[in-house]
Protein backbone atom coordinates (compact mmCIF):
# COMPACT_ATOMS: atom_id res chain seq x y z
CA UNK A 1 0.00 0.00 0.00
CA UNK A 2 1.22 3.71 -0.70
CA UNK A 3 2.88 5.45 2.08
CA UNK A 4 0.56 8.36 1.67
CA UNK A 5 -2.89 6.46 2.01
CA UNK A 6 -1.39 4.92 5.14
CA UNK A 7 -0.88 8.16 6.52
CA UNK A 8 -4.34 9.17 5.65
CA UNK A 9 -5.68 6.01 7.21
CA UNK A 10 -4.07 6.50 10.22
CA UNK A 11 -5.23 10.20 10.16
CA UNK A 12 -8.99 9.26 9.78
CA UNK A 13 -8.63 5.92 12.00
CA UNK A 14 -7.89 8.93 15.12
CA UNK A 15 -9.74 11.69 14.13
CA UNK A 16 -13.02 9.78 13.62
CA UNK A 17 -12.37 7.41 16.56
CA UNK A 18 -12.30 10.81 18.98
CA UNK A 19 -15.50 12.32 17.23
CA UNK A 20 -17.37 9.18 17.42
CA UNK A 21 -16.56 8.15 20.95
CA UNK A 22 -16.37 11.13 22.84
CA UNK A 23 -19.85 12.03 23.23
CA UNK A 24 -20.49 8.46 25.43
CA UNK A 25 -17.41 9.16 26.96
CA UNK A 26 -18.73 12.40 27.88
CA UNK A 27 -21.95 10.70 28.99
CA UNK A 28 -20.37 8.06 31.08
CA UNK A 29 -17.85 10.43 32.98
CA UNK A 30 -21.12 12.70 33.84
CA UNK A 31 -22.66 9.49 35.03
CA UNK A 32 -19.79 8.82 37.57
CA UNK A 33 -19.41 12.48 38.17
CA UNK A 34 -15.55 12.76 37.60
CA UNK A 35 -15.70 16.31 37.14
CA UNK A 36 -13.35 19.21 37.49
CA UNK A 37 -12.50 20.75 40.42
CA UNK A 38 -11.83 24.51 40.03
CA UNK A 39 -9.54 26.75 42.35
CA UNK A 40 -11.11 28.62 44.05
CA UNK A 41 -8.58 31.38 44.25
CA UNK A 42 -8.44 31.71 40.32
CA UNK A 43 -10.82 33.73 38.22
CA UNK A 44 -14.20 33.83 39.10
CA UNK A 45 -16.15 32.84 36.15
CA UNK A 46 -13.88 29.98 36.26
CA UNK A 47 -15.73 28.64 38.66
CA UNK A 48 -19.01 27.73 36.51
CA UNK A 49 -17.04 25.47 35.03
CA UNK A 50 -17.06 23.29 37.99
CA UNK A 51 -17.75 19.36 36.86
CA UNK A 52 -17.59 19.67 33.36
CA UNK A 53 -16.23 16.34 32.51
CA UNK A 54 -12.53 15.78 32.65
CA UNK A 55 -9.81 12.80 31.86
CA UNK A 56 -10.64 13.62 27.83
CA UNK A 57 -7.04 12.43 28.04
CA UNK A 58 -8.40 8.80 27.90
CA UNK A 59 -9.83 9.02 24.31
CA UNK A 60 -7.74 10.71 22.14
CA UNK A 61 -4.15 8.72 23.61
CA UNK A 62 -6.59 5.82 22.79
CA UNK A 63 -7.56 7.06 19.81
CA UNK A 64 -3.78 8.02 18.80
CA UNK A 65 -2.62 4.44 19.56
CA UNK A 66 -5.18 2.87 17.66
CA UNK A 67 -4.43 5.68 14.21
CA UNK A 68 -0.75 5.20 15.03
CA UNK A 69 -0.66 0.46 15.35
CA UNK A 70 -3.13 0.67 12.24
CA UNK A 71 -0.26 2.32 10.32
CA UNK A 72 2.94 0.45 11.62
CA UNK A 73 0.99 -2.62 10.31
CA UNK A 74 1.55 -1.34 7.04
CA UNK A 75 4.81 0.73 7.81
CA UNK A 76 6.71 -2.39 9.05
CA UNK A 77 7.59 -3.49 5.27
CA UNK A 78 9.06 -0.29 4.78
CA UNK A 79 12.19 -0.80 8.22
CA UNK A 80 14.43 -3.45 8.97
CA UNK A 81 12.58 -5.03 11.69
CA UNK A 82 15.00 -3.52 14.19
CA UNK A 83 15.06 -0.54 13.26
CA UNK A 84 10.96 -0.47 13.52
CA UNK A 85 10.90 -1.63 16.51
CA UNK A 86 13.43 0.98 18.60
CA UNK A 87 11.21 3.71 17.10
CA UNK A 88 7.91 2.19 17.90
CA UNK A 89 8.95 1.78 21.37
CA UNK A 90 10.56 4.96 22.07
CA UNK A 91 7.48 6.69 20.70
CA UNK A 92 4.81 4.63 22.94
CA UNK A 93 6.84 4.32 26.40
CA UNK A 94 6.74 7.84 27.37
CA UNK A 95 3.61 8.63 26.17
CA UNK A 96 1.49 5.65 27.48
CA UNK A 97 3.51 6.09 30.84
CA UNK A 98 2.71 9.66 31.39
CA UNK A 99 -0.55 9.31 30.57
CA UNK A 100 -0.77 6.83 32.89
CA UNK A 101 1.01 8.96 35.73
CA UNK A 102 -2.30 12.00 34.82
CA UNK A 103 -4.70 9.06 34.95
CA UNK A 104 -3.81 8.45 38.51
CA UNK A 105 -3.40 12.00 39.23
CA UNK A 106 -6.91 12.42 37.96
CA UNK A 107 -8.57 9.87 39.52
CA UNK A 108 -7.19 10.82 42.99
CA UNK A 109 -8.25 14.54 42.50
CA UNK A 110 -11.95 12.91 42.23
CA UNK A 111 -11.15 11.05 44.55
CA UNK A 112 -10.35 13.16 47.14
CA UNK A 113 -12.81 15.79 45.68
CA UNK A 114 -9.88 18.61 45.04
CA UNK A 115 -7.78 19.89 42.69
CA UNK A 116 -5.00 18.12 44.29
CA UNK A 117 -3.61 14.97 42.90
CA UNK A 118 -1.03 12.76 43.45
CA UNK A 119 1.85 14.63 46.31
CA UNK A 120 4.35 16.25 44.11
CA UNK A 121 7.64 13.89 45.70
CA UNK A 122 5.87 10.76 44.58
CA UNK A 123 4.91 12.34 41.22
CA UNK A 124 8.71 13.15 40.32
CA UNK A 125 9.47 9.53 41.71
CA UNK A 126 7.45 8.17 38.60
CA UNK A 127 8.81 10.63 36.52
CA UNK A 128 12.45 9.58 37.02
CA UNK A 129 11.78 6.06 36.99
CA UNK A 130 10.10 6.69 33.13
CA UNK A 131 12.85 8.80 32.42
CA UNK A 132 15.41 6.01 33.24
CA UNK A 133 13.72 3.02 31.69
CA UNK A 134 13.35 5.26 28.48
CA UNK A 135 17.33 6.28 28.83
CA UNK A 136 17.97 2.62 29.19
CA UNK A 137 15.83 1.05 26.31
CA UNK A 138 17.15 4.10 24.16
CA UNK A 139 20.98 3.12 25.00
CA UNK A 140 20.31 -0.78 24.57
CA UNK A 141 18.82 0.36 21.15
CA UNK A 142 21.76 1.98 20.14
CA UNK A 143 20.57 5.25 19.72
CA UNK A 144 23.47 8.46 20.15
CA UNK A 145 23.89 10.66 22.96
CA UNK A 146 25.45 14.01 21.07
CA UNK A 147 23.51 16.60 21.21
CA UNK A 148 23.81 19.06 18.11
CA UNK A 149 23.34 22.72 18.93
CA UNK A 150 21.75 24.08 15.79
CA UNK A 151 24.68 22.42 13.81
CA UNK A 152 27.14 25.11 14.95
CA UNK A 153 28.61 22.42 17.27
CA UNK A 154 28.04 18.96 18.61
CA UNK A 155 28.22 17.96 22.48
CA UNK A 156 28.60 13.93 23.40
CA UNK A 157 27.04 14.29 27.06
CA UNK A 158 27.19 10.31 27.20
CA UNK A 159 25.67 9.26 30.79
CA UNK A 160 24.93 12.87 31.32
CA UNK A 161 22.00 12.50 28.60
CA UNK A 162 19.64 10.34 30.70
CA UNK A 163 19.98 13.44 32.59
CA UNK A 164 19.33 15.57 29.89
CA UNK A 165 16.15 12.90 29.35
CA UNK A 166 14.98 13.66 33.01
CA UNK A 167 14.80 16.98 32.26
CA UNK A 168 12.98 17.49 29.11
CA UNK A 169 10.55 15.10 29.83
CA UNK A 170 9.64 16.04 33.54
CA UNK A 171 9.90 20.08 32.52
CA UNK A 172 8.14 19.22 29.28
CA UNK A 173 5.39 17.41 30.83
CA UNK A 174 4.96 19.41 33.71
CA UNK A 175 4.70 22.81 31.25
CA UNK A 176 2.12 21.27 29.31
CA UNK A 177 0.22 20.34 32.79
CA UNK A 178 0.57 23.89 33.33
CA UNK A 179 -0.76 25.29 30.20
CA UNK A 180 -3.82 23.05 30.36
CA UNK A 181 -6.16 26.34 32.13
CA UNK A 182 -8.06 27.46 29.76
CA UNK A 183 -10.58 26.13 27.08
CA UNK A 184 -8.54 24.48 24.20
CA UNK A 185 -5.25 26.36 24.97
CA UNK A 186 -2.95 23.04 25.50
CA UNK A 187 -4.93 21.27 22.46
CA UNK A 188 -4.50 24.11 20.09
CA UNK A 189 -0.90 25.01 21.06
CA UNK A 190 0.37 21.17 21.04
CA UNK A 191 -0.99 20.87 17.54
CA UNK A 192 0.83 24.37 16.37
CA UNK A 193 4.09 22.96 17.91
CA UNK A 194 4.15 19.06 16.94
CA UNK A 195 3.55 21.15 13.08
CA UNK A 196 7.37 21.82 13.67
CA UNK A 197 8.12 18.08 14.43
CA UNK A 198 6.13 16.68 11.42
CA UNK A 199 7.62 18.89 9.15
CA UNK A 200 11.59 17.62 10.37
CA UNK A 201 9.94 14.21 10.03
CA UNK A 202 8.40 14.59 6.93
CA UNK A 203 11.95 16.29 5.66
CA UNK A 204 14.01 13.18 6.92
CA UNK A 205 11.74 10.95 5.20
CA UNK A 206 10.90 9.40 9.22
CA UNK A 207 7.84 7.63 8.10
CA UNK A 208 6.88 5.96 11.84
CA UNK A 209 7.07 9.42 13.35
CA UNK A 210 5.38 10.86 10.91
CA UNK A 211 2.26 8.09 11.28
CA UNK A 212 2.67 8.66 15.34
CA UNK A 213 2.53 12.73 14.52
CA UNK A 214 -0.22 12.59 12.22
CA UNK A 215 -1.79 10.46 14.51
CA UNK A 216 -1.88 12.37 17.17
CA UNK A 217 -2.47 15.53 15.35
CA UNK A 218 -5.46 14.06 14.22
CA UNK A 219 -6.65 13.20 17.77
CA UNK A 220 -6.12 15.95 19.20
CA UNK A 221 -8.34 17.85 16.28
CA UNK A 222 -10.86 16.03 16.65
CA UNK A 223 -10.58 16.88 20.49
CA UNK A 224 -10.08 20.20 20.17
CA UNK A 225 -14.64 20.34 18.88
CA UNK A 226 -15.36 19.21 22.37
CA UNK A 227 -12.26 21.14 24.47
CA UNK A 228 -12.92 24.39 22.74
CA UNK A 229 -14.70 27.07 24.83
CA UNK A 230 -17.10 26.59 25.96
CA UNK A 231 -15.59 23.61 26.54
CA UNK A 232 -17.78 19.56 27.25
CA UNK A 233 -14.53 18.46 28.26
CA UNK A 234 -11.06 18.85 29.44
CA UNK A 235 -8.29 16.78 28.61
CA UNK A 236 -7.20 16.42 32.42
CA UNK A 237 -3.65 15.61 33.74
CA UNK A 238 -3.85 12.62 31.66
CA UNK A 239 -4.19 14.33 28.12
CA UNK A 240 -1.91 17.09 29.52
CA UNK A 241 1.35 14.79 31.02
CA UNK A 242 1.15 12.64 28.22
CA UNK A 243 1.20 15.58 25.67
CA UNK A 244 4.26 16.98 27.35
CA UNK A 245 6.10 14.05 27.61
CA UNK A 246 6.20 13.45 23.77
CA UNK A 247 7.43 16.80 22.72
CA UNK A 248 10.41 16.17 24.70
CA UNK A 249 9.94 11.99 22.88
CA UNK A 250 9.84 13.74 19.44
CA UNK A 251 12.65 16.29 20.11
CA UNK A 252 15.21 13.32 21.36
CA UNK A 253 14.50 10.75 18.66
CA UNK A 254 15.07 13.97 15.58
CA UNK A 255 18.09 14.96 18.02
CA UNK A 256 16.73 18.33 17.72
CA UNK A 257 16.58 18.84 21.35
CA UNK A 258 18.17 22.48 21.25
CA UNK A 259 14.77 23.27 19.62
CA UNK A 260 12.63 22.96 21.84
CA UNK A 261 14.05 26.52 23.43
CA UNK A 262 12.01 27.94 20.67
CA UNK A 263 9.23 26.23 19.83
CA UNK A 264 8.54 25.10 23.51
CA UNK A 265 8.88 28.80 24.21
CA UNK A 266 4.87 29.64 25.54
CA UNK A 267 5.21 26.10 27.55
CA UNK A 268 8.45 27.43 29.08
CA UNK A 269 7.15 31.17 30.47
CA UNK A 270 3.96 29.03 31.54
CA UNK A 271 6.43 27.27 33.68
CA UNK A 272 8.74 30.10 34.20
CA UNK A 273 5.96 32.39 35.23
CA UNK A 274 4.73 29.71 38.02
CA UNK A 275 8.59 29.74 39.36
CA UNK A 276 8.94 33.45 39.52
CA UNK A 277 5.73 33.98 41.16
CA UNK A 278 6.50 31.64 43.80
CA UNK A 279 9.91 32.90 44.03
CA UNK A 280 9.25 36.39 44.21
CA UNK A 281 6.23 35.63 46.82
CA UNK A 282 8.73 34.01 49.27
CA UNK A 283 11.37 36.60 48.92
CA UNK A 284 8.73 39.62 49.25
CA UNK A 285 7.13 37.83 52.36
CA UNK A 286 4.09 37.92 50.45
CA UNK A 287 3.99 40.28 47.30
CA UNK A 288 3.20 39.04 43.89
CA UNK A 289 5.03 39.36 40.61
CA UNK A 290 1.76 38.48 38.56
CA UNK A 291 -1.84 38.86 39.13
CA UNK A 292 -1.84 34.83 39.25
CA UNK A 293 0.25 32.46 37.70
CA UNK A 294 0.34 30.37 35.96
CA UNK A 295 0.37 33.33 33.31
CA UNK A 296 -2.51 33.28 31.43
CA UNK A 297 -4.65 33.66 34.23
CA UNK A 298 -2.51 36.84 34.62
CA UNK A 299 -3.77 38.15 31.16
CA UNK A 300 -7.47 37.14 32.08
CA UNK A 301 -7.03 38.87 35.72
CA UNK A 302 -6.04 42.01 33.58
CA UNK A 303 -9.16 42.03 31.90
CA UNK A 304 -8.72 40.37 28.47
CA UNK A 305 -11.50 37.39 27.35
CA UNK A 306 -10.34 33.92 27.56
CA UNK A 307 -10.35 33.22 24.07
CA UNK A 308 -8.47 36.28 23.58
CA UNK A 309 -6.08 35.26 25.76
CA UNK A 310 -6.02 31.66 23.78
CA UNK A 311 -5.22 33.38 20.70
CA UNK A 312 -2.74 35.24 22.19
CA UNK A 313 -0.89 32.15 22.94
CA UNK A 314 -1.85 30.59 19.58
CA UNK A 315 -0.32 33.60 18.10
CA UNK A 316 2.82 33.30 20.07
CA UNK A 317 3.17 29.74 19.17
CA UNK A 318 2.70 30.46 15.57
CA UNK A 319 5.76 32.74 15.64
CA UNK A 320 8.05 30.39 17.80
CA UNK A 321 6.94 28.17 14.97
CA UNK A 322 7.77 30.12 12.43
CA UNK A 323 11.05 30.97 13.85
CA UNK A 324 11.89 26.77 14.54
CA UNK A 325 11.73 26.21 10.55
CA UNK A 326 13.52 29.26 9.53
CA UNK A 327 16.38 28.49 11.74
CA UNK A 328 16.10 24.71 11.40
CA UNK A 329 16.12 25.69 7.50
CA UNK A 330 19.13 27.86 7.98
CA UNK A 331 21.10 25.71 9.75
CA UNK A 332 20.29 22.22 8.77
CA UNK A 333 19.31 22.61 4.91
Amino acid sequence: MHVNIILVICSFISFFLVIFTMPAFIRYIKKIKFGQFIRTDGPKEHLKKEGTPSMGGVVFILATLAGFLTAIIFLEFEYPMMVFYKKVTLLILPFVAFGLLGFFDDYLIVLKKSNKGLSGKLKFLYQVLIAAIFFFIFLALGFTTEVNFFNLFTVNLWFLYGLLILFILTGSSNAVNLTDGLDGLATGTMLIALSFFLYIAHIRGELIIMAFIIALMSALVGFLFFNYKPAKIFMGDTGSLALGSILATLAIMLKVEAFLIIIALPFILETLSVVFQVFYFKRTKGKRLFLMAPLHHHFELKGYSEKKVVWLFYSITFIVLAISIFVYRATYL
